[in-house]
């Protein structure tokens, strides 16, 4: 539902009533990607008699459907996002919550698309424009902020990743600075933290096996549950002390339980 409909404007986020700790460790060993709350005392709220359960609520806060998740159809995801505002799946896109008109225009519709490099290169020419209006230049500047802004917060999601030894997803964030900034001092500094990670002994052990388990995983999928415990137990062992072997001896213990 996620992938299919993401862009769409659903937005999935999973809560549980248990612990943190149990909690981080499951969405660790499975990779689960969406937002996940723990110790959460909502379900009394939502009337959650059983678990799992899901509830789907429409773009004005109201519940449009409620039940077990193996239930919901697609159609009633598809009812509760009529008027639901459309939203880019690309980590790099910068919604504007304003409409943004005239000569800011398009570099506004370039952030939303999520190539903010291309918008701040216009950006930077209206802004030293001597034929730009004063709105247009604070306008552009304030839009250039939001760019700053953004980069900042991916860069700092991809160091948060490089020191929770998910490199591989940091260098994703980071390689997709270099490359939608390249020539740009944002991208310049990008391509040198990327080099440098890649330079690091230990940090490359961890892309190495991450790939590892990727393939592990992706050939599991095929296989009988046999042969796919069997690939997960080559990378526990080939990798172990990763944060990849970690994740698949994780796997495997939840595979026993």
């Amino acid at each position: 539902m996620h992938d299919e409909f993401g862009s769409q404007g659903l937005v999935v986020v999973a809560v549980s009533d248990e612990d943190s700790k149990l909690v981080s460790d499951y969405l660790d060993s499975m990779g689960i990607q969406i937002p996940v709350g723990s110790g959460s005392t909502a379900g009394s709220a939502y009337g959650v008699k059983g678990i799992p359960h899901s509830v789907l609520i429409d773009p004005q806060g109201k519940v449009a459907w409620s039940g077990s998740p193996y239930s919901i159809s697609k159609g009633a995801v598809k009812e509760a996002l009529k008027g639901a505002k459309k939203r880019s799946t690309n980590f790099m896109a910068i919604p504007l919550e304003t409409e943004v008109t005239g000569r800011l225009a398009a570099p506004a519709k370039s952030m939303a698309a999520g190539n903010p490099g291309k918008a701040l290169s216009s950006l930077r020419a209206i802004e030293a424009d001597a034929k730009s209006t004063a709105e247009e230049k604070t306008e552009a500047q304030t839009l250039i902020a939001s760019i700053d802004e953004h980069v900042q917060l991916l860069n700092g999601q991809a160091e948060s990743f490089v020191k929770a030894r998910d490199v591989l997803k940091g260098l994703t964030v980071i390689d997709a600075l270099a490359k939608e900034f390249a020539g740009a001092p944002i991208g310049d500094a990008a391509k040198t933290r990327a080099e440098a990670i890649r330079k690091d002994e230990n940090l490359a052990k961890e892309i190495v096996a991450a790939e590892a388990f990727a393939r592990a995983q992706e050939q599991a999928s095929k296989l009988g549950s046999g042969k796919a415990k069997a690939k997960l137990q080559e990378v526990a062992d080939k990798y172990k002390g990763t944060r990849a072997g970690d994740r698949a001896t994780a796997m495997l213990r939840t595979k026993k339980n």
